[in-house]
């Protein structure tokens, strides 16, 4: 029985490559061209016939034609279903979309609490520790979160880190979503 199976096993192998050979030498053969060079028609695109024939006479009998040298104005209103409005709402979200292009990053989280005004004294400390940075003030419930810096990469947050540690010991790096400045 196991030597009969074995057989035909074998069998349906050499069959499937056999057709497997036949289809792939079908396939690569060139295709044959569909025109027969013993016809040797001429195709021209002469309309010469078919075209209207004017006399000399009706062309200087004929009216000149009227040459509107300005151009009509129109109406400042724009007809109905114009597509300038929906391009101009169009415009306005991609727009909006470069002003507020974020990416991933870090932030310097200073201070995190429940006291409005301690975050506001912390900003005014960084303030003065560092003018030429800016720190945001984030509410998110119950919470005040004074966080300053956009970095791409955490060496160049640590070096800030570092400077503000040693007035603000509770200071961590926070990895969220960072504005990134379009030019």
């Amino acid at each position: 029985m196991l030597k009969l199976t074995r057989m035909n096993t074998n069998k349906f192998l050499k069959v499937s490559l056999f057709l497997s050979c036949f289809f792939l030498v079908y396939a690569c053969t060139p295709a044959k061209t569909v025109s027969d060079s013993s016809q040797n028609t001429v195709f021209t695109d002469d309309l010469a016939p078919f075209r209207i024939q004017f006399s000399e006479t009706e062309l200087k009998n004929s009216k000149p034609v009227h040459v509107v040298t300005e151009i009509p104005s129109t109406s400042s209103t724009p007809p109905i279903g114009s597509i300038n409005a929906d391009l101009d709402t169009l415009n306005a979200r991609i727009a909006n979309s470069n002003r507020n292009f974020t990416i991933k990053g870090f932030r310097i989280q200073v201070y995190s609490g429940m006291q409005r005004k301690d975050a506001e004294l912390v900003i005014t400390d960084l303030k003065k520790i560092f003018p030429n940075k800016t720190a945001d003030l984030e509410y998110s419930q119950p919470n005040y979160k004074v966080k300053m810096g956009n970095f791409l990469d955490r060496v160049d947050a640590y070096q800030t880190y570092y400077k503000i540690r040693e007035v603000y010991p509770s200071v961590s790096i926070v990895y969220e979503k960072i504005k990134v400045p379009r030019y």
